[in-house]
């Protein structure tokens, strides 16, 4: 895997698993009954993004080690990944057993 590759897959990673952590635990300051002069009441009372970020950099951490020892390793192979002809909805080359039912499913 390419070090550039590997950061931006990192990156991209990184933010999902930001803006999946973000709402979690987040309480308003209308639920806390202190809005601040100059701010909205939905605005976040106290939104403690530090514990955020560091919980989202060892989550996001764990799930790139898991895809770089799949692309690294090949665990998955291209060959493995069952993909649907754009052809007339349906493949002309061979099925392998192993993927027959799939590829049924998806002919239909």
């Amino acid at each position: 895997m390419a070090i550039v590759f590997a950061i931006s897959l990192y990156i991209v990673i990184w933010w999902i698993v930001l803006f999946a952590v973000l709402p979690i635990g987040v309480r308003t300051q209308a639920e806390e009954g202190e809005v601040s002069p100059g701010t909205v009441e939905s605005a976040p009372h106290l939104p403690r993004l530090l514990p955020k970020i560091l919980g989202t950099t060892v989550v996001a951490s764990v799930v790139f080690l898991g895809i770089y020892l799949i692309i690294a390793h090949h665990l998955i192979k291209l060959d493995q990944i069952p993909f649907k002809s754009k052809a007339c909805g349906h493949s002309s080359t061979k099925v392998h057993p192993r993927n027959y039912v799939t590829h049924m499913i998806i002919a239909n």
